[in-house]
C-alpha cells in the first residue's frame, strides 16, 4: 500500500495573491510618480521574484510517499530522499514558534547525508543531525494532511514494520 501527501496549496496560493497585489501597488508607485519611484522599482523586481518563484513551488509539487518499504520525504527526489523503514529508530517532536516538525532519527544518519546528490540538501540535513540528531524533518504546516494524522500514520507504518520483521 502506498500513501501519497501531497503539499497544500492553499497556502502559496495565497501568498501569491497577496505578493500579485503588492506587484500592482510597485506598478501603481512608478506611474504615480512619473516612473522616478526608487521603491517602486526595488518592490516590483523583489515581488515578481517572489511570485515567480511562488508559481514555480505551486507548479513543482512535492509532498511524501509512504509505502511498505518506507518513506520518501521528497518525491520530486525519490532517489535521494528514501530512508528504509529498517533505517528508522524513532520519531520525535520539535516545536519552535507554534511549527511542528516531525524528525526521523536514523540507525546510520551518516549514509543517508552522504547520499544525498545537492550539496545544499547535504549541508541542511548535516545541520539537522547536530541541532537535533535527526538529519530529516518533516513539516506537516506544508503537507494536506493534519500534523495528529501524519503522526499517527508514520507511528502506525513504523510499528507495523517492526512487527513484520
Amino acid at each position: 500500500m502506498e500513501t501519497v501527501i501531497k503539499y497544500n496549496k492553499i497556502k502559496p496560493v495565497t501568498l501569491l495573491i497577496v505578493s500579485l497585489a503588492f506587484t500592482f501597488i510597485c506598478i501603481w508607485l512608478i506611474y504615480d510618480s512619473n516612473l522616478k519611484s526608487i521603491t517602486g522599482y526595488a518592490g516590483l523586481v523583489l515581488f515578481m521574484i517572489f511570485d515567480v518563484y511562488i508559481v514555480f513551488r505551486v507548479r513543482k509539487g512535492g509532498g511524501i510517499i509512504l509505502n511498505d518499504r518506507g518513506i520518501v520525504t521528497d518525491r520530486n527526489n525519490p532517489d535521494d530522499t528514501f530512508i528504509s523503514w529498517n533505517e528508522i529508530e524513532k520519531f520525535s517532536l520539535y516545536e519552535a514558534n507554534g511549527i511542528r516538525t516531525i524528525n526521523i532519527h536514523l540507525t546510520n544518519p551518516g549514509a543517508l547525508i552522504e547520499r544525498q546528490t545537492k550539496k545544499s540538501v547535504r549541508k541542511n540535513m548535516q545541520i539537522n543531525q547536530t541541532l537535533y540528531n535527526a538529519p530529516v524533518g518533516i513539516n506537516p504546516n506544508l503537507l494536506d494532511i493534519k500534523y495528529k494524522q501524519l503522526e499517527n500514520l508514520l507511528m502506525e507504518n513504523l510499528e507495523t514494520y517492526k512487527k513484520t520483521t
